[in-house]
Order: structure tokens, then sequence, then C-alpha cells
């Protein structure tokens, strides 16, 4: 008894200008009931141009036939057209095909034994010369294969890369009015321009293995956010919309912290908040990871691009600074620290010659912390009025002690960290005093510092952004003293 007709697929290859040879394989395909399924121009492993050709006829599958190797359950035509670059499974294929030619040579030169036809005999000929060049063609593509050298390809990572679900995919369309590549363009002007961060290349990639309407973004491979966005909605926070329409979908910004409403874009017409656009969002996340993930995405080809800008203005001091007195690594954390931070780098001149300034002054010192403090004008600038007011919240006086309590002086007068933690109650206390501050003033996390002594900043900062991500904290020696402070509140325990 015959279980099923199932069909099953061959796939040949013929030199692009041998026409006989096309000839010939088309018709001792159809002589051994195979029908041409499609054909189409494609390049060997060897760069040479020719017809790949798929056959496909119909097979019977018998009920006592043995199907133990039916494998992951793919057709043999989804098989076909799978993609892999997995050398283990780019072997077996290869070594499959090398198999099942030898056994095609073999049955021609058994054919050629017997025939006794001139034409027929020629015919074979032409044929076993045709299938011994394939042979060869793929036993140079099983070399190439298990070339260890290949290897290599796998180990560089993205920077970047942003995973789509299948609903966002199509932002990614060149056709599309909104294209993510195009805000990311944008995006790397704006950071360009405002910290001197040069936005690297971003992968754009689909994904089925996410959630509707879900997006990801890998620094270096690794998870570093992930979000949902719904294409053809704008989005608004809480205060953006005076009153919520039924049909919003409602989403937490693990960035904000804050519930966002999605709105279908013909339903924000006459909205006097328009929101952001899908596009407009996934970039903002970007911008938030990116940055704040400097110190993995900046390498040393970055490093010496800052450098050959220092070198155009003031060869000798790159000269005399690097590697004598500081190594393009420590450069490097600096500056990642720096853009993490919010700080600026764009004038990195100015940044070499504060970095000169202080590093011959004592071994001990913390160049990050003099450099901040040097820079106090430009870091007062970001966050001034038109007016030259800074609105900060101050952080109190019982747990900058506590903080304190975490770092102590060696005898070397080299500052450490203490291996203790500080009270989780304490940390969430001070939490809600900076978030109600915030909320009962309108301001914006982001452009509202922290104000602590410099001795605790970065541990503060450290400590805080786990909670806040958008929080930002500056020592009191940071605020230059041509600009005002406006203490709108004070964070305490």
């Amino acid at each position: 008894m015959f279980k099923d007709i199932r069909n099953q697929y061959a796939v040949k290859t013929c030199p692009l200008d041998d026409a006989q040879g096309l000839e010939l394989l088309l018709n001792t395909m159809a002589f051994e009931g195979w029908d041409l399924y499609t054909m189409n121009e494609a390049e060997t492993p060897t760069g040479k141009a020719c017809y790949n050709c798929i056959f496909v006829r119909e097979i019977e599958i018998l009920e006592e036939q043995d199907n133990s190797d039916i494998g992951d359950l793919k057709s043999p035509l989804e098989k076909m057209f799978e993609t892999s670059d997995a050398p283990y499974n780019q072997c077996l294929q290869i070594q499959r095909k090398i198999k099942e030619k030898k056994e095609e040579i073999k049955k021609i030169k058994q054919a050629l034994e017997v025939v006794g036809d001139e034409k027929k005999h020629q015919k074979l000929n032409k044929q076993i010369a045709e299938e011994l060049r394939e042979l060869k063609e793929m036993k140079l593509e099983l070399s190439l294969a298990i070339n260890p050298e290949k290897m290599f390809e796998g180990i560089e990572t993205n920077k970047i890369t942003i995973m789509l679900s299948e609903e966002l995919s199509r932002l990614t369309d060149t056709n599309g009015e909104n294209l993510l590549l195009n805000e990311t363009v944008k995006s790397r002007q704006k950071l360009t321009e405002k910290l001197g961060f040069v936005l690297p290349y971003v992968k754009f990639d689909s994904c089925q293995n996410l959630e509707p309407n879900e997006f990801t973004i890998l620094i270096r491979d690794i998870e570093a956010y992930k979000g949902t966005a719904f294409p053809g909605y704008r989005v608004f926070d809480k205060d953006g919309l005076t009153k919520k329409p039924k049909s919003a979908i409602a989403s937490f910004n693990s960035i904000t912290l804050e519930e966002n409403f999605w709105v279908e874009e013909s339903k924000t017409k006459d909205f006097w908040n328009k929101g952001k656009s899908t596009v407009e969002f996934i970039v903002e996340a970007l911008e938030f990871i990116t940055v704040k993930n400097a110190d993995s995405i900046l390498d040393y080809s970055d490093i010496n691009n800052y450098m050959d800008l220092a070198l155009k203005k003031n060869h000798y001091l790159v000269d005399s600074l690097i590697p004598e007195m500081i190594s393009i690594g420590e450069i490097r954390t600096i500056l990642a620290q720096l853009i993490s931070s919010y700080v600026s780098v764009r004038d990195i001149v100015f940044i070499f010659e504060k970095i000169n300034d202080y590093i011959g002054e004592d071994e001990e010192i913390d160049i990050l912390t003099e450099l901040r403090i040097g820079l106090a004008r430009q870091i007062s600038a970001m966050y001034a009025d038109e007016n030259r007011e800074i609105t900060v919240i101050m952080l109190g006086d019982k747990v900058s002690k506590k903080f304190e309590s975490l770092i102590y002086i060696s005898p070397d007068e080299e500052i450490q960290e203490r291996n203790i933690e500080i009270d989780i109650k304490v940390i969430q206390k001070v939490i809600t005093n900076i978030m109600k501050e915030i909320k009962e003033n309108n301001l914006e996390i982001s452009n509202t510092p922290v104000i602590t002594s410099c001795e605790i900043r970065d541990i503060v900062h450290n400590v805080l952004r786990e909670f806040i991500p958008q929080i930002r904290v500056l020592a009191r020696e940071e605020i230059a003293k041509d600009f005002n402070l406006n203490v709108v509140g004070v964070a305490d325990s």
C-alpha cells in the first residue's frame, strides 16, 4: 500500500556558455522522469557563471518505508532553499552531494560499457565529462568549507544590532516613508554634535523568536535592551495626552520609567502633542543604550580617529602624551566614561590639553575626576537655561555620609571602595524623593542633575542609575562659578 505521493527535488548546474551541455542536461533529466521546476543564473564557488536548475518529480512513499531519517521535519524543498552557513551542516551537505555525484558517474560508466550506438556513446561521454567537472567543483567547495581560516569569519561581532519582529521588519523597507536607516543617520549626526560620539554602523535584522511588535538592541551580540513598538501608531507619555483614547495600547518604557500609550496615527491629527513615531521611539532607545554602553562600543580604531583630530591641531601635545605619559587604553577608558555620563568629548584637543595639565602633577591623581572639573564650563552649559541657571536636586547629608562609608583612603592615599552595601531601603527612599521633586516641579529627569560631592559622584551615579536609567549626577565642583544653581529639593534618607 502507498502511504503518500510527494515531490522529490534535484539541483543540477551547467556552465552559462554551454548551450549544448544545457540541452543535454534537460533531455537527460526529462528522460529520467524529472520536470524543470526553476532555472536561474548563479555562480559556482570558483566564481564561474552557471545555470542553477531545480528539477522535480513525484515519488511514492510506501507504508513500510523507514522514516528514521526524517530529521527536522522540513520538506526537501525547504531544506534546499534554507541558507545555513554552519560549517558542520555545510560539510555534510557537500559530502552528500559528492556521494550522489559519484553514484551518477558510476551509472554512466556502466551505461558506456553496454551501449553500442555511436551517437549515444558520444552523448554519454559528454555527460560523464560534465559530471566529472561538477564533482571537481564540489571537492573544491568542500576544501573551502573545511578550511580552518573560514572560522575566523564568525569571530567578529557587530557593535550594534537591532533585532526586529516580523511586524517591525518592514520599517527597514527602502520603499517605506519612515525608515529606521534614515532615522539612525539623523541620530548619528545628533550624537556627534552633542557628545562628539560617533554612532557606529547599525545592523538591522529580523528575528522570528521575538514576540509580536517586539525589538531588541544588541551590543556586540549581547542583548542590552528589549522594547515594544507598534507600526502605524504614535507613542505618548501620560502627560502628553489630555484624554486617553479607548483604542490606545498601553506599554511600560523601562528607560523613562513611565507608562506609554500608543495611538493610531490617523487618530492623532488633531492632537496638540504629536508624540513620537515608531522609528523615532526605537532610535531614541538606541541613543540611550549606545551612550550608556560607550565603554563596550568604543574601540582602538575610534580612539585613533580622535587622536588624528587632535594631531591635526597640536601634533606636539599628542606625541608628548602618548604613550610615555598615558596609554591609548587609558585614553579609551577616559573618553568612554565621559560619554556614558553625557560629557561631550567633541573638543578633543582641549581634553588632551587638560589631561596633559593634570597627569604630570601627581602620580596618584584621579585623572578622570580632575578632567571633569576642568570641563566644568562645558558640563554646566549642557544643563543651564538662557539665564545660565541650572535646576538641580541636592543629595542630602545623611545619605551622602552613607555613600562616603563605602569608600576609604588607603595608607598610600589612594581612594578605594569598601566591600559593603547600603541598605536598599535607604536607596529606595532617596529614589522616591528624587522622583517626587521631578514630578512636583514638572521637570525632566535627564535635565535635572543630582548634586553631590566630588569624592562620591561616581559611586552615587552608578547606584542611582540602576534604578533611574536617565539620572545625571554631577559633583558640586563640576558647576562653573559663573553659573547659578536653582535647588528645587533635597533627596535624603
